[in-house]
């Protein structure tokens, strides 16, 4: 038995995977996943990025914050950031995540 993966933990394991393949797109879930490793609640990105957010942003895991910084050529803004953080709910989300947890 010493190097098997219970059954139980395999079937809830591919419940998750289709969850978040049902629920989410490949952005978000890499965003996630990425959450999960780095054991960090926000990010900085280009804006332009809400529609790859948007059902994570909908269910209410992620706020968006616009920030001053950016890139300025001339003074004119080319690029603005927007800061994404993880709410309560997507803090409990990519905590479920990591532990294998239902997410449901």
């Amino acid at each position: 038995m010493e190097g098997k993966i219970p059954r139980k933990s395999i079937q809830q394991y591919k419940a998750n995977l289709a969850l978040l393949h049902g629920r989410y797109g490949e952005f978000e879930r890499r965003l996630l996943e990425q959450f999960a490793q780095t054991n960090s609640s926000s990010v900085q990105l280009n804006t332009g990025r809400e529609l790859d957010l948007y059902y994570l942003l909908r269910d209410g895991h992620l706020t968006a914050r616009a920030d001053s910084g950016g890139m300025f050529i001339g003074g004119m803004p080319v690029a603005q950031l927007v800061t994404y953080s993880l709410t309560s709910s997507g803090q409990a989300l990519v905590k479920r995540m990591k532990a294998g947890s239902p997410l449901s």
